[in-house]
Order: structure tokens, then sequence, then C-alpha cells
């Protein structure tokens, strides 16, 4: 049996619904009252309720659209620099063999350059690429001469050499506090 407080209450109230949700409602509801206000036997009486309800709106569809917007924005700057930490574990992993045959894997340069091992960079997450990175630059730039310069290019991120995923300002977190690498 069907309780008789079923008939009193609002269908439209309902604290669960989205706010894209309400948007797509709203923005139905509007068309529906501009058309009817627009022709019919009712033409023009609906002016003030669509005024009142137009008005209410938009200032809620700005700030929706404000708030999608800055989240695309965040999501994409999160897939930038997810990009540029999997190609920084990459290339760090490439070029490892480089440092490896010309010091020796025991060597105190290798060492230097790589303290704890290859981990060190393929351990690297978005808030110690940055410093990961200029570890690494500093190092290869102290070995240039062994290494080449090359090497030190493709990493600092010049433009016309690199990777575009190097680009130090992409990188750039100003929540960024690592700590600097330990020293030998």
């Amino acid at each position: 049996m069907i309780r008789i407080a079923r008939y009193f209450e609002n269908p439209f109230d309902d604290r669960q619904i989205a706010a894209e949700e309400f948007r797509i409602f709203v923005e139905d509801h509007l068309g529906k009252l501009n058309s009817h206000n627009a022709s019919g036997p009712q033409a023009g009486t609906l002016t003030a309720m669509v005024t009142a309800t137009q008005g209410a709106f938009d200032p809620f569809d700005a700030a929706l659209s404000a708030r999608a917007e800055e989240l695309g924005t965040q999501v994409g700057g999160t897939l930038t620099k997810d990009d540029a930490l999997r190609l920084f574990k990459t290339t760090i992993r490439q070029r490892e063999g480089l440092v490896r045959s010309t010091f020796g894997e025991t060597s105190a340069q290798y060492l230097e350059i790589f303290p704890g091992g290859l981990m060190y960079y393929t351990r690297a997450t978005r808030q110690t690429i940055q410093a990961r990175l200029d570890y690494a630059v500093d190092k290869f730039t102290k070995y240039q001469a062994q290494l080449g310069a090359a090497l030190v290019k493709l990493f600092k991120g010049e433009p016309a050499k690199a990777p575009e995923f190097f680009n130090q300002s992409l990188l750039e977190d100003p929540a960024q506090n690592a700590a600097p690498p330990p020293g030998p």
C-alpha cells in the first residue's frame, strides 16, 4: 500500500543531484519556458519567471564552467608531468650504459652520477623529478669532457635538440621541495 505522505513529496527535491545534471535540467526548463512564453495562449505571461530563473542560473553556470576549466587544466598538467616523468626514466636508463661504459660500474664517477644506482633516478616521482633532473644535469656537466656535450644538452632541455618534456618550465612546480641528493 502507498503511504499518504508520498503524495506530498517534492520529486524535484533531490539532494543527490549532480551539478551537471542540475545544469541540464535548468537549461531544459528555461528552453520550455521560453518556447511557451514566445507562442501560444500564454505568450508573454512567463517573462518574469524566465527572467528570474535566468538571473539565478547565469552565475551558477559561470561558476560550473570555471570549475570545469580549472579541473581540465589541472588534469592536462598532470598528464604532461606524468609523460615527462616517464620520458625522464626511459632516457636515464638508456644513457646509463654510456656512463657505465665510460667510467665502469664501480668507479667513483659512476657512483657520483648514480648515487644508489640507477634506481635513484627510476624511482623518481612527480615531486622529486625536478631535483633529480637538476642533479643529473649538474653531474653530466661536471663530466662533460668524458661523456660529451650532447648528454648535457639532452637533459638541460635545449629546445632544438631535446624532447619538449625536458623543458624546465614544464616541470616546475612551486610545491616541490625535494631534498638534494646525497653527496659523495
